[in-house]
């Protein structure tokens, strides 16, 4: 979506497009509020948490073209001309399931009525003759629920499925090679057997990738760094490990509890 979608939408032949990548997380009003408010200069963050909360309750209105008409507003003052706002809702499963944290009732019940709300405005924004197109990035597992929600009637012949990269090694190579930075001989091949067929293993690719990097010594990013952040297999692991040892006795009785 980053990789393709979103430079093509901003190309020629298309119209003048903005984007606007929103992750829900546990307050989806919240982070639309935030995406639609860039950082002030010098902003203390308690006043924009306030700010942010007072056009959050803004937007839980009944007024469901409310979102609609802030979009028009944005769209106006632009210098540059826009033709139309194209909204990510990126890792959009977060609607679909309640934070471990939320274990009360009414809490879980505040939440629900918060991704309605935000399913309503974004559903609003994007009727013809709206100023927004929506586009939601979702894992494969949570189709069921996205099928039961207010997005079901404007989903036919509306799902992208993505298959597998056949071939990992561009995906690891042009990132670091963008930024001068190049693999020893014979570790890309040995890091795309360590991935395997598995799609659960990419994010622990990416991962992997990450600590390698931050082992480097100059531009090469070798095999030793590669072992030491613990491979695809235990880099996730080897971070918490990191994370634990960095605390004091209280903190780690905590982290374990």
């Amino acid at each position: 979506m980053r990789a393709g979608l979103l430079p093509r939408r901003r190309g020629r032949g298309a119209g003048v497009w903005d984007s606007l990548v929103i992750l829900p997380g546990e307050e989806p009003v919240l982070a639309l509020a935030d995406a639609l408010s860039p950082q002030r200069l010098q902003e203390d963050p308690l006043e924009r948490r306030r700010r942010l909360l007072d056009q959050a309750n803004t937007l839980c209105t009944d007024r469901r073209d409310i979102l609609a008409g802030v979009l028009r507003d944005r769209l106006d003052a632009t210098r540059l001309r826009v033709d139309r706002l194209l909204i990510v809702v990126d890792q959009a499963e977060e609607l679909f399931s309640p934070p471990w944290r939320l274990t009360d009732g009414d809490s879980i019940q505040q939440f629900h009525a918060d991704t309605e709300t935000f399913i309503g405005l974004l559903l609003e924004a994007a009727t013809p003759g709206q100023p927004a197109s929506v586009v939601l990035t979702i894992r494969s597992d949570f189709f069921d629920p996205l099928m039961h929600s207010p997005f079901a009637p404007v989903l036919k012949d509306a799902l992208v499925q993505l298959g597998r990269i056949a071939d990992l090694r561009p995906s690891i190579e042009a990132p670091a090679a963008l930024v001068g930075l190049r693999f020893a001989s014979g570790l890309v091949d040995r890091i795309v057997g360590d991935v395997g067929p598995e799609e659960s293993n990419l994010p622990l690719l990416s991962h992997a990738l990450e600590r390698t990097r931050e082992r480097r010594s100059g531009p090469l990013l070798s095999a030793d760094a590669y072992d030491t952040a613990g491979g695809v297999a235990h880099a996730i692991n080897q971070a918490a490990r990191d994370c634990y040892d960095s605390l004091d006795p209280a903190e780690r009785d905590a982290a374990r509890r």
